[in-house]
């Protein structure tokens, strides 16, 4: 059912599309809708809207949606979406983001109009809006987790989080939350129904996200993140007599033997008929390729320094056929969350036979020694803070190191900042390592995805990646799950354990360990390391760039040759995250005119 009334005026990840409220006439008929990703539950949402027989599109059900909900209607959506209503009845545009922000959306306000679209390029490409850096917002990327602002790192160009909304009328403009984690929520079954509730659940999840018609793709690294989605969606390719095609990365045949790869667990999956494994090595990638079109892509100045991973995962599936790829990252929002603060837990609610036995479960499970499972695990959650402090244990590793080494210029980050970095750290660090009261912990990470700008779109060869561990329902089923089925017999990650029993290979499901995901990074790094090098060389003394980039800081970090692709001493791990993190600083610099070479 196609109504004229409904129709889609753009693509969302192409273009800029500009309403003005001042020229949106009531008396008009119909909606103008600006519609980018898909519905899940689409029969449920039917239903509830009192239709029969073959299913509308999406923009239909959407316009019908809006039609009987208004404002309300995000409320009652599932998937993956971002879009925008131009309702000409009301004199009003309207959009709203998924609720875990899956798809962007980024607008620019001008007086009466409102800009809007999927990713921020199209924006910048528009006449209205133009390139500017935003100094502040950059100045705040220093500390990892710190930034909570809706800004981009382009002037005037604002996100909307995920699960929220916003509406563009004459009486003015507003943004709102339309959905939040409960982290007071629990479950309304016994403890001994959730496993399989949640296995219908990734069933769902999984199900809703498969093309219909193409091979699927699905990232396979050999931990329980993505062995959990390759499991599941390779149970339900089987009832339908398809078959999935798996990508990992493995080191190349010359390295086997002299590093460790994931490709025992890898081939654990040996058993599935309808898998065919698509191993990676790519030997000639590495932290420094393409890195100019990277970033036009994300419109961000920071990128993870495996993205090369990526693009070869997304041209050897583009290469079998496969447009729609499955990543299984933020499991650990979902099924395979750790439930740090458990033992704590156990420890004030006066539960010491259950820590006890717990306790010398992990110590078993891990090969630890009790010793270290008491101070890691009791110690140092329920230690007060100026312990902590007086120890040097206040800040998680990778946070503190990283703060501590970052490629900016001190004079620049005290000049935009509002907040000292040490303050900034100190927020970034209550956000993941807060075991004082892991739900609310558990609850403002989620917020912080919600908060992240993740472009919409396809990647440049036409492959999509999809998140089916950010599908709302799973979220908030595993954030209301009670901890003792998080960890459970020594075990963390214990729901997704639980709860794919029988379909997870035994080895994987029962796995402590795991490999770094790329295997051999610190190989590639050394080799590309004279990027870096040449880089900093190149910037003279009165170059712009200097006033924002510490290069001569870098070009001390960039002597150091990493040893190991396990990112253990402070060294390497500078080498893997900051010396990279300052080499695509100054390329994304570059972009804007202020900061032309000189």
């Amino acid at each position: 059912m196609q109504n004229k009334h409904f129709f889609c005026i753009a693509d969302l990840t192409t273009e800029a599309v500009v309403f003005d409220v001042s020229t949106v006439r009531s008396g008009n008929i119909g909606l103008k809708i600006a519609f980018y990703g898909r519905l899940n539950e689409r029969q449920a949402l039917a239903s509830r809207l009192g239709l029969s027989g073959v299913l509308p599109t999406d923009i239909d059900l959407l316009a019908l949606a809006y039609q009987r909900w208004d404002l309300a209607m995000p409320e009652h959506l599932i998937g993956d979406f971002s879009f925008v209503i131009e309702d000409c009845s009301k004199q009003r545009v309207f959009g709203a983001r998924d609720a875990l922000g899956v798809h962007g959306l980024f607008y620019v306000r001008k007086a009466t109009q409102l800009i809007v679209s999927a990713r921020v390029a199209p924006l910048l490409d528009h006449p209205l809006v133009g390139r500017r850096l935003n100094h502040r917002k950059l100045a705040q990327s220093a500390v990892i987790l710190a930034d909570t602002s809706n800004e981009s790192f382009y002037e005037g160009v604002l996100s909307l989080d995920g699960g929220s909304a916003f509406c563009l009328e004459a009486g003015g403009f507003k943004t709102w939350s339309y959905w939040q984690s409960d982290p007071e929520r629990g479950l309304d079954i016994p403890d001994h129904e959730v496993p399989e509730a949640l296995r219908a659940l990734l069933f769902d999840a999984v199900g809703a996200r498969l093309p219909t018609s193409s091979t699927p793709a699905a990232l396979l690294s050999g931990g329980l993140d993505s062995s959990s989605l390759v499991a599941v969606a390779a149970s339900i390719l089987k009832q339908q007599n398809r078959r999935l095609l798996t990508i990992s990365a493995v080191l190349p045949p010359h390295l086997r033997g002299k590093l460790v790869d994931e490709s025992a667990f890898i081939r654990a999956f040996s058993d599935v008929d309808n898998i065919d494994f698509l191993d990676i090595t790519n030997e000639q990638r590495g932290p420094f390729d393409d890195i100019d079109q990277t970033l036009r892509q994300h419109a961000v100045p920071h990128l993870g320094s495996r993205h090369y991973q990526y693009a070869a995962f997304s041209e050897a599936a583009r290469a079998n056929g496969a447009q729609t790829i499955f990543d299984g990252c933020f499991g650990e929002l979902g099924p395979t969350h750790y439930g740090n603060g458990f033992y704590a837990e156990l420890f004030r609610s006066g539960q010491w036979l259950l820590l006890a036995k717990e306790v010398r479960a992990r110590a078993n499970a891990y090969r630890f020694p009790v010793s270290k499972v008491i101070k890691s695990e009791l110690l140092k959650p329920l230690a007060p803070a100026f312990l902590l402090k007086l120890t040097g244990r206040e800040h998680r590793f990778d946070l503190a190191l990283s703060s501590a080494n970052q490629p900016f210029q001190h004079a620049y980050l005290a000049r935009h900042l509002q907040q000292s970095t040490d303050e900034m750290l100190t927020r970034s660090n209550a956000l993941v390592q807060d075991d004082r009261n892991p739900r609310a912990a558990h609850a403002r990470s989620i917020a912080h995805v919600q908060h992240s700008q993740r472009p919409s779109g396809n990647n440049t060869n036409g492959t999509q990646f999809v998140f089916p561990f950010l599908d709302k329902r799973v979220v908030e089923f595993c954030l209301a799950a009670p901890t003792h089925l998080k960890v459970r017999n020594g075990y963390p990650r214990s729901l997704v354990r639980l709860a794919l029993d029988g379909l997870l290979p035994p080895s994987i499901q029962w796995r402590t360990s795991k490999e770094p995901f790329a295997p051999d990074f610190h190989l590639r790094y050394n080799q590309q390391r004279v990027i870096a090098e040449e880089l900093f060389a190149s910037i003279g003394t009165n170059d712009p760039v200097r006033e924002v980039v510490d290069v001569a800081r870098l070009q001390m970090m960039v002597k150091h040759e990493m040893k190991t692709n396990r990112c253990d001493t402070p060294a390497d791990f500078i080498a893997m995250h900051m010396v990279p993190k300052g080499v695509y600083l100054i390329h994304f610099l570059r972009q804007f005119s202020e900061f032309a070479p000189t």
